[in-house]
């Protein structure tokens, strides 16, 4: 299943318009990281999120080599991802020390940020 039929699953979507949905709502309420290797190539972005009910949840967004880096598109699927409860695409091996970094900075910045002490990777019962 690809991501974009996810999202319309996820009904946070309406057939073709996610590269035009606006994310303005969020000033306030997100944190973003945009991950890189060692020698500096884009590899994703990391978003954390604070929901209308009071959840911090983090998406992540992955760079295909193949593709040109966009970072608006990153920020915008990694908030996708976010809204469909922190579903984590697979990473490679070769980037997972990188993201899982970006991952651990970005929680303690919610942390102080949001000021709570309860950040989700990925969708749990409460």
């Amino acid at each position: 299943m690809s991501f974009r039929t996810f999202l319309l699953e996820c009904g946070l979507v309406k057939q073709k318009v996610y590269s035009n949905l606006d994310f303005n709502h969020l000033e306030n309420k997100m944190i973003v990281q945009y991950v890189r290797d060692s020698r500096r190539n884009p590899i994703g972005c990391v978003v954390a999120i604070k929901h209308e009910d009071g959840r911090i949840i983090l998406g992540v967004s992955l760079h295909n080599p193949k593709d040109k880096w966009d970072r608006d598109l990153a920020v915008k699927i990694a908030i996708g991802r976010s809204y469909c409860d922190g579903v984590m695409p697979e990473v490679p091996h070769s980037k997972q020390k990188y993201v899982m970094s970006a991952m651990l900075d970005v929680i303690e910045r919610s942390k102080r940020y949001f000021k709570t002490p309860n950040v989700q990777i990925g969708y749990q019962d409460a």
